[in-house]
């Protein structure tokens, strides 16, 4: 059986515990911008991207400056395979109008609930060691009720903390209180936000503007761990002198290795489902 060949370009640490995952496939793997020598072959069958797959429309990198996609596009066989996390709709497209099928590691269920444990598990160690923030007896306001927010309302109680939940889904107001967790419908926030010590957001739209913010006591952090911009009018916290972090990647931050032994089996799982098992990669 013809063995496959396979190209993982760029990435960051996840990345490294990605690639002894990946290894041990039945395919010849190549590697680029992650400081194990730079590939020099054509014709791959696959080609493995990082999570986000890019940044500003570049390939992000361990070493080196960011990669083209064109250019890494234009190694691969006619119709080869592209693996890679969270591709925006731009992106997509242009890798699918070449002729190439895409898999987003971000649409499998079990790593994306995976994923957002880590996130969850991140946020204590991210508050004690940069922030100085011990949960023990602070009364934290969790906004979101998605797989993030749901992971964290047992770690944040686990830590000692006083939780609540702000949500806009009944059903999910049930699953919050059903987690031992202080349910806070939407429209009841404000008198919520004046009484906490934290607020972390897991909503990606526009949820903490002037008028809550204006809620809040001066000097409580708001965390927002929800996608790129966030759902907090940063420009405006600081008129209130209110903290404000947009926290992106934790696990890959705080748990690259944790996080890059997912994204591999998650990878290699893609892979086997496209390509035969077995083969020869001498």
């Amino acid at each position: 059986m013809e063995y496959k060949t396979l190209l993982a370009a760029g990435g960051d640490r996840r990345q490294l515990a990605l690639l002894p995952v990946l290894r041990r496939g039945s395919w010849r793997l190549d590697t680029l911008g992650l400081g194990e020598g730079e590939a020099s072959g054509f014709s791959y069958d696959g080609l493995v991207l990082p999570l986000p797959a890019l940044r500003n429309e570049k390939v992000p990198t361990l070493e080196g400056p960011p990669l083209e996609l064109i250019p890494l596009l234009s190694r691969l066989k006619p119709g080869a395979l592209v693996v890679g996390g969270s591709f925006s709709a731009k992106s997509r497209q242009t890798i699918q109008s070449l002729g190439y099928p895409v898999e987003d590691v971000m649409e499998r269920e079990r790593l994306v609930w995976e994923n957002a444990k880590l996130t969850a598990q991140a946020v204590p160690v991210l508050l004690g060691m940069e922030d100085g923030i011990f949960l023990r007896g602070k009364s934290v306001l969790v906004l979101g009720g998605g797989r993030v927010a749901r992971a964290l309302w047992p770690v944040l109680k686990e830590r000692g903390a006083v939780v609540s939940a702000a949500a806009r889904n009944p059903a999910q107001l049930a699953l919050a209180e059903q987690a031992g967790v202080k349910a806070v419908p939407f429209a009841e926030m404000e008198p919520a936000l004046g009484q906490v010590d934290l607020v972390i957001n897991t909503i990606p739209a526009p949820v903490i503007g002037r008028r809550e913010l204006a809620a809040l006591e001066e000097g409580t952090l708001v965390l927002d761990l929800a996608s790129a911009p966030g759902g907090v009018d940063f420009a405006a916290a600081k008129e209130y002198f209110i903290p404000t972090r947009l926290e992106l990647g934790l696990p890959g931050k705080w748990f690259p290795v944790q996080a890059g032994r997912l994204l591999g089996e998650t990878v290699r799982e893609i892979l086997e489902e496209h390509w035969e098992k077995g083969g020869n990669r001498q």
